[in-house]
């Protein structure tokens, strides 16, 4: 790792310079000298261990680990020596950094590193969640940069993080679901009308994937403004994302990968996170922890399509990245690099999974104390006597020309039937009727209704971060789930004894209602979900934990001795393959000597017999 820190000041009648700090062949940690009487440097490497050096007159040299990476010296006489951070100490056996892998160096500024945040041409709700944690890390002295895509549902903001929005350039409509400015058109009304699997999106789909790499690898007034900008760590969206990988790789930055669902799939595959179809459902598989049978047999079919759905989304994604930056390596190579990866799911959601020790679970990475409900909206939860109930369909759904209409009334006519009040987001314009106790707003408060506690029931998509929330905050749920990972979380809902799910495909009035009045009319929904909250609540928040991460990779550099070898070996290896096939060998080698010995005494003994036999007939 290789930090610098570039400063000269005046130390009494001497003029101090650097003092550099060696690691290995590297020229180190650069530390600036300041006013002191006992000339004390320390060194920054994040441990408690204290190595002192002494030099002349009170000159000492405190190599200290914490997060901050200021060294500092009093007023002095002297010149402070050079050392070497994470120098052996005895008691301790082979140094810290020894462990910790050289990686590209980069300076970084004195009080804080900048901080790049990178998507999918469609990041959906996943621009807000990866901005919460740069939030976090602009209050704590960074400075953050997020890349996003311009899209039809792209929204202003008002962060404390730099946001640069992207588009291709598409003059020529060469790209499908992108205008000719470049605005990405999500297709959500196929994903209404389509079932819940990956194979199932149209192969032109994949033309996105060019436009993606032409704009962040191939335009060079980006890329210079990218490296002006001298990033210390990339924090990556996954999500058909290898693009941004091989830019984060081509500005030599270490990765913290972001991972928007449970924890599965076959992009994880390619981090550390091989787990048998038997025991872990595929993603997008829709099944439980407890698989028959035909399940494990359905989820080892789905497990291969999706192999060869991702073998050929790699290989197009390679085609670019090569055509445009040909020292980049492979897309495998890039997802196996990836040095931290925080998950936006809770242990409580999902099914437990064994997991490489540089994999986090965050819990919610939206949640935390509420904010005060507007005046109008909070005397209209507090007149309802009976509670309210929140229907929300995220970013995903929330496009209500592409709701279909049957469904919106379906849904109004059970409410109709409540006697609860009930929060519906929808765009009143596309809504000929809503009933007495309906009340119809295009944009809530999500987090700071469900965190109220007149909030009786969440009827969600289930998208994480909406499943997260209502989880964290206590509130039971009827869950539609709409495309991708929906339908898993929703069967993890169900799993959990957290609420209902209702399929999008079979919507009436009178399976809403069933559904509605379950959740509703059994208290064990909500005492469960009680339950949960509390757990939640006393654990760290899924930002500050996810900042925490980024920091430790910004400081560290490439964290390769926390990942396990898998990432780096073939299936055959994982498994070992090879070798029980050679320990068979072994023992088979014997027996097959000695069938075959045996079948030799008896054949040779069998002709002797026929001999003999014939001399006596003759």
């Amino acid at each position: 790792m290789l930090l610098q820190q570039e400063n000269s000041v005046q130390c009494g009648n001497v003029k101090e310079g650097e003092t550099e700090v060696a690691n290995g062949e590297e020229a180190g940690v650069k530390q600036q000298v300041g006013d002191c009487k006992h000339n004390k440097v320390v060194l920054s490497v994040e441990d408690d261990t204290e190595h002192k050096t002494e030099n002349c007159k009170h000159n000492e040299v405190v190599p200290s680990v914490e997060d901050d990476t200021e060294q500092k010296t009093e007023d002095c006489k002297h010149h402070a020596p050079s050392g070497k951070v994470g120098a052996p100490n005895p008691a301790m056996g082979e140094s810290l950094e020894s462990q910790i892998p050289k990686s590209a160096s980069k300076s970084r500024p004195k009080k804080g590193g900048n901080v790049l945040l990178l998507h999918p041409i469609f990041g959906g709700s996943h621009e807000s969640v990866v901005r919460g944690v740069g939030e976090v890390l602009a209050k704590r002295g960074h400075q953050v940069t997020q890349i996003r895509w311009r899209s039809s549902l792209t929204q202003e903001v008002n962060s404390s993080v730099k946001v640069m929005t992207l588009s291709p350039d598409n003059s020529d409509l060469r790209y499908p679901y992108m205008d000719r400015n470049g605005t990405f058109h999500p297709p959500i009304p196929m994903l209404w009308e389509r079932p819940r699997r990956t194979w199932q999106l149209p192969l032109d789909v994949f033309n996105i994937i060019h436009a993606h790499c032409q704009k962040l690898l191939g335009d060079t007034t980006l890329l210079k403004e990218l490296e002006e900008g001298h990033y210390s760590v990339a924090v990556v969206d996954l999500i058909a994302n290898e693009c941004s990988l091989a830019l984060a790789y081509r500005l030599g930055l270490p990765v913290v990968g972001y991972w928007g669902y449970c924890y599965q799939g076959s992009q994880p595959g390619h981090m550390g996170m091989l787990q048998s179809p038997g025991v872990v459902p595929a993603f997008m598989s829709e099944l439980g922890a407890s698989m028959t049978f035909p399940d494990r047999v359905l989820n080892t079919l789905i497990v291969l399509l999706e192999s060869i759905f991702s073998v050929y989304q790699l290989y197009i994604t390679d085609y670019y990245i090569k055509k445009l930056e040909p020292e980049v390596p492979d897309s495998r190579q890039l997802l196996r690099q990836v040095d931290a990866v925080v998950v936006n799911s809770h242990w409580l959601i999902d099914y437990p999974k064994l997991l490489p020790p540089h994999v986090q679970y965050l819990g919610c990475a939206t949640c935390g104390p509420p904010s005060p409900l507007p005046p109008n909206l909070e005397s209209w939860v507090r007149e309802a006597e009976e509670g309210v109930v929140v229907f929300a369909l995220g970013l995903t759904g929330f496009d209500a020309s592409a709701v279909p209409t049957h469904i919106i009334h379906s849904y109004l006519s059970a409410f109709s039937q409540l006697k609860q009040q009930v929060l519906f987001k929808f765009d009143p314009a596309f809504l000929d009727h809503v009933p007495h106790n309906v009340l119809v707003l295009d944009w809530i408060p999500q987090r700071d209704i469900l965190a109220d506690p007149n909030t009786v029931l969440f009827v969600t998509h289930g998208g994480s971060s909406s499943v997260g929330e209502a989880v964290y905050y206590g509130v039971p749920m009827v869950v539609m789930p709409i495309f991708a990972d929906q339908g898993d979380n929703s069967r993890r809902v169900v799993d959990r004894g957290l609420g209902v799910q209702v399929d999008k495909t079979e919507i009436t009035q009178h399976n809403v209602l069933a559904a509605l009045n379950t959740v509703l009319g059994d208290d064990k929904f909500r005492q469960t979900a009680k339950k949960f909250s509390q757990l939640c609540q006393k654990e760290e928040l899924g930002k500050e934990v996810a900042a925490n991460w980024v920091e430790k990779v910004m400081h560290f550099g490439h964290l390769t001795y926390l990942k396990p070898p898998g990432t780096d070996i073939s299936l055959i290896q994982y498994f070992a393959i090879d070798a029980y096939l050679f320990l068979l060998a072994l023992a088979l080698t014997p027996s097959i000597f000695l069938w075959f010995f045996c079948c030799r005494k008896f054949s040779s003994q069998a002709k002797t017999d026929q001999t003999t036999t014939k001399q006596k007939v003759h």
